[in-house]
């Protein structure tokens, strides 16, 4: 009569310790999931956030571009005076040049977590730069000095790492 007893203990206690572990095993995968939710959460914000920088960089230099042709269209028409309009052009210049080097401090900190693309992307942005000023430096004559396919190559690059360091950021 003892083994009846403790075999119909047993049994009764199976299904409860089942439903205890059943319970406690949800809830550690329910409090995983929710880390995880909220590491993925961060991740494609932070992504959002290099990527809205990254290609504010990228509309910027492409005005920079389009503003020195037109200085040069400018300059090299003497049959008017356009004095106010290659000043405004060049205000316009400054601005967006302005605008780079400020995107570029917030775009330190967010390619922080894409440490295998990170220096590559920065040393491009670095030498995109460094191209347009090397390209505006003697404007004075109303001729653009450089080739401005070297600087569409450069500019295709860094999307190339943009897109590199996006996708790395988002696969942490």
């Amino acid at each position: 009569m003892e083994i009846e007893i403790v075999k119909i203990i047993v049994s009764s206690l199976t299904p409860i310790t089942i439903c205890i572990f059943g319970w406690l095993i949800t809830k550690n995968i329910e409090k995983t999931k929710s880390g995880v939710l909220k590491e993925k959460e961060f991740q494609v914000r932070w992504a959002e956030l290099f990527l809205d920088c990254a290609l504010k960089i990228n509309s910027n230099v492409s005005i920079l571009v389009h503003t020195m042709f037109d200085i040069e269209k400018f300059c090299n028409n003497k049959q008017t005076n356009n004095d106010d309009k290659i000043n405004e052009l060049i205000e316009t210049l400054n601005k967006s040049a302005l605008n780079i080097v400020n995107l570029e401090w917030d775009i330190q900190n967010y390619v922080q977590f894409a440490p295998k693309n990170k220096k590559q992307f920065l040393l491009q942005l670095r030498i995109l730069y460094d191209k347009f000023l090397e390209f505006t430096e003697d404007t004075s004559n109303g001729n653009l000095k450089g080739d401005m396919e070297e600087i569409r190559a450069l500019q295709v690059n860094y999307n190339i790492l943009m897109r590199k360091v996006h996708s790395e950021i988002l696969s942490l």
